[in-house]
């Protein structure tokens, strides 16, 4: 049977190791609110016919200095008028040694509530409309042949971003990266209580050493956006209260659509569009069933499952998430057989990168776009390089690029010079 006093000690051990410094702060008017609490929950000696009320007393002025100190505010005056009748009511009405275990357990509850919320207090919500992400800019020329707009180079510092709507991403890109990350994310409300009540219970069985994923797409999302991902309970707490907050903000197809332009992939690749174009050569628009499991699967551990270093490991995870997708209904038997059965063909990288490489045509725009950058909006130089690496723009270059090879094609010969 669980009583008063089990429950009070297994809170307190909770408390103790995942909140390990909670303890030590909380002092208030002389009253050393940690040794009150341990001395209610642990004292071995208390008689059933004497009821010590100064340690009734005091821990209620512990409890209420607590509510200071985190200033909880409009919860403050509720919260201890209710611990006073739970006083009062324990003094009057049960035994004495009951009376103790049920301040016990409600100072515990009192304090671990006050160290939430003032862990929520002061946290920045996520505003996704004013939130500025990187974005690869594109460089384009004129095909000679057929007078047609071509993609030349793109341009990008350390994040490769190509922006899509929901509505050019596969509903099978889609249901891949739900399958695996977040299953139940259509039916939660930014937190997966089940998922994390399993990670909180490996995070104390293994004394916060455990790396057990318990974090929602809306979570990740966060983490994304804020790039606040130091591995404390106080980050995840802060987690959890802008998850719930997004989630009444956006739809889930709008979560997802932000999740899949955010989520780095390997290969500098951050979002879906780009590493469709990185590991298949296409569209994102165009991806078959096994090429969304393929991409899905570099998520875990991006290094580990990249295509292109370890495509071994990377088809034993596409396995995994077709499999997960045939039990969720996401897709048949035979659309699973068939995605099982399907070559990858990956794009031969090497190669689109000397096709990417800069021109010197293409250097001489860049130093020419940023100082026409600095001198019509007088930026600086480096931000001028910022905007033009990480804006998102759209250049076009008056290059005829057969002409442009050839001269290219000379200049760089050996024998030339």
């Amino acid at each position: 049977v669980l009583t008063g006093e089990m429950l009070a000690k297994l809170m307190c051990m909770v408390i103790f190791l995942v909140f390990p410094t909670t303890m030590q702060r909380a002092n208030v008017a002389g009253n050393d609110f940690c040794s009150q609490l341990v001395q209610l929950i642990y004292a071995t000696d208390r008689p059933d016919n004497l009821f010590p009320s100064i340690h009734c007393l005091e821990s209620w002025l512990c409890f209420r200095g607590a509510l200071r100190v985190k200033k909880v505010g409009r919860l403050y005056a509720p919260l201890s008028f209710v611990f006073a009748l739970l006083v009062f009511a324990s003094v009057v009405l049960v035994k004495q040694h009951v009376a103790i275990d049920i301040i016990g357990g409600v100072a515990v509850v009192g304090l671990l509530s006050g160290t939430l919320f003032g862990y929520i207090e002061g946290t920045q919500l996520v505003d996704v409309d004013n939130m500025r992400l990187n974005l690869t800019s594109f460089v384009y020329a004129t095909d000679p042949k057929t007078g047609e707009t071509v993609e030349l180079e793109k341009l990008y510092d350390t994040e490769n971003r190509i922006w899509v709507s929901s509505g050019e991403i596969p509903e099978n890109l889609k249901n891949a990266f739900v399958a695996i990350e977040d299953e139940r994310f259509y039916s939660h409300k930014g937190v997966d209580i089940k998922r994390f009540t399993g990670a909180v219970f490996q995070y104390v069985t293994h004394k916060g050493n455990s790396r057990y994923g318990g974090s929602t797409i809306t979570q990740q999302l966060i983490k994304n956006l804020t790039k606040d991902d130091d591995y404390s309970s106080k980050r995840k707490i802060r987690e959890i209260y802008r998850a719930i907050n997004l989630e009444k903000q956006l739809s889930k197809d709008e979560i997802l659509e932000y999740y899949l332009n955010t989520i780095y992939l390997s290969q500098k690749c951050n979002g879906v569009a780009s590493a469709a174009q990185t590991y298949f050569g296409k569209n994102v628009s165009d991806l078959s069933l096994a090429e969304c499991a393929s991409i899905a699967g570099i998520t875990q551990f991006p290094t580990k499952y990249d295509p292109l270093q370890n495509p071994e490991n990377n088809k034993e995870r596409q396995l995994v998430i077709l499999k997960k997708m045939k039990e969720l209904g996401y897709i048949t038997t035979g659309e699973y057989e068939e995605a099982k059965a399907e070559k990858l063909v990956f794009a031969d990288k090497e190669k689109d990168d000397k096709e990417n490489s800069q021109s010197y045509f293409t250097d001489a725009a860049i130093d020419q776009i940023i100082a026409d950058l600095m001198d019509k909006y007088d930026y600086t130089k480096e931000y001028a390089s910022k905007i033009l690496y990480n804006g998102g723009l759209k250049i076009y270059l008056s290059i005829d690029t057969d002409i442009q090879n050839k001269l290219d094609t000379v200049y760089n010969a050996d024998d030339t010079f």
